[in-house]
């Protein structure tokens, strides 16, 4: 305690004249140049689990791709300057729950035909990775098997990218899972793995990556196929 371990200043009679002079300066201190108290450090900002459940909630609420998202990389970004990757990816949560809400709304696949496809949307990528993804699905016997992939998602995010013609959607890949059929529960797999591993794309071979451990597994998840068939659904 400051100027001695004073229990009851009201009743005890303080000896010596450097107390009473600490007394003095500290009453006479004001309130806003007190020395703070156990203030945060500037490198740790909101944790990324607050960041994630923001922009959750802003995806839940229509709002997409907005400030809370924003804030979100622009945070994320920040940690990953401090080391090669982040211990706890606030993106990771987000993206699981773009991937659910987009296939329960019917976007997240889409059909022609008999064709079955996964579609993936740059406005949900990040480029600070390389992304691999892949469709698994489940027999009726239990067995399982890769009924799509795996593919290198968002291969040329970032990129200026000029569009074939004027109906190309550039910032859609669409990628054919034949065995798949609406109505069906499959597996999203999602792998990550450093972009300084690979200078680029066309050297990338993800089913290398996955096999030898190159890549690490970020997502996992149960979605439904569901085909959203109203008109003006992108």
């Amino acid at each position: 305690m400051l100027c001695g371990n004073i229990r009851n200043p009201h009743r005890r009679w303080l000896a010596g004249g450097w107390q009473c002079v600490c007394i003095a300066l500290v009453f006479a201190m004001p309130a806003s140049s007190s020395p703070p108290m156990s203030q945060p450090a500037a490198s740790s900002s909101v944790k990324p689990g607050m960041l994630a459940a923001s922009a959750i909630r802003e995806l839940l609420s229509g709002k997409g791709v907005d400030d809370a998202f924003k804030s979100m990389m622009h945070e994320r970004r920040k940690d990953l300057v401090n080391r090669s990757a982040p211990m706890q990816d606030s993106y990771s949560a987000w993206l699981a729950a773009r991937l659910v809400q987009d296939a329960a709304m019917g976007r997240l696949f889409v059909s022609a035909g008999d064709r079955m496809a996964l579609r993936i949307t740059w406005d949900m990528g990040d480029n600070t990775y390389w992304y691999i993804g892949s469709i698994v699905i489940t027999k009726p016997d239990g067995s399982q098997h890769v009924a799509g992939g795996p593919w290198v998602l968002w291969k040329h995010l970032g990129e200026d990218v000029t569009p074939e013609g004027p109906g190309d959607e550039f910032w859609v890949s669409e990628y054919a899972i034949p065995s798949v059929s609406e109505g069906d529960v499959v597996e999203l797999n999602l792998y990550r793995l450093p972009r300084d591993s690979v200078d680029i794309v066309e050297r990338l071979d993800p089913v290398a990556a996955i096999g030898k451990d190159a890549a690490r597994l970020i997502v996992r998840l149960p979605v439904p196929v569901i085909v959203n068939t109203s008109p003006g659904v992108k």
